[in-house]
């Protein structure tokens, strides 16, 4: 990415593809996010983070800064840990395997096979487990 920091994409994805070619992924509110991060202190947390484009690239660069990524897809959480690594982050990258949810217990993950948007049309999908409110060590 421009910012520096570096991420394993899949260029199957029309978003990870754009921000390959263009190096820019959301850059204004992730250079918010550090800036209230960087003034005030504290961790951060990604719910729903996909690969980490969030979770990973707000708190490259912020000294004694965490970054608690929540994703339930395995191959999208292996590439959280794999995009951790490559920025040396993965002492402040912790990945909680789940779904967050008003309600505990197993669902479905609904997916789509050709990398679009709309994954309530999806025509995959996986089991996941779903936790409610909780402290989750930060």
């Amino acid at each position: 990415m421009r910012d520096g920091t570096r991420m394993r994409i899949d260029l199957r994805s029309q978003t990870e593809w754009w921000a390959f070619y263009s190096g820019h992924y959301d850059d204004a509110a992730i250079n918010l996010l550090r800036n209230l991060l960087s003034s005030v202190g504290g961790n951060f947390l990604d719910v729903g983070a996909n690969i980490g484009m969030y979770g990973i690239r707000v708190v490259a660069g912020l000294a004694n800064t965490h970054s608690l990524c929540f994703e339930p897809m395995p191959k999208n959480a292996a590439r959280i840990l794999e995009n951790a690594a490559l920025n040396d982050l993965e002492d402040r990258v912790q990945i909680q395997q789940v779904g967050l949810s008003d309600t505990e217990g197993p669902a479905q993950l609904v997916l789509r096979e050709d990398f679009e948007m709309g994954s309530v049309t999806g025509n995959a999908s996986i089991a996941i487990s779903q936790v409610a409110d909780g402290d989750f060590g930060l």
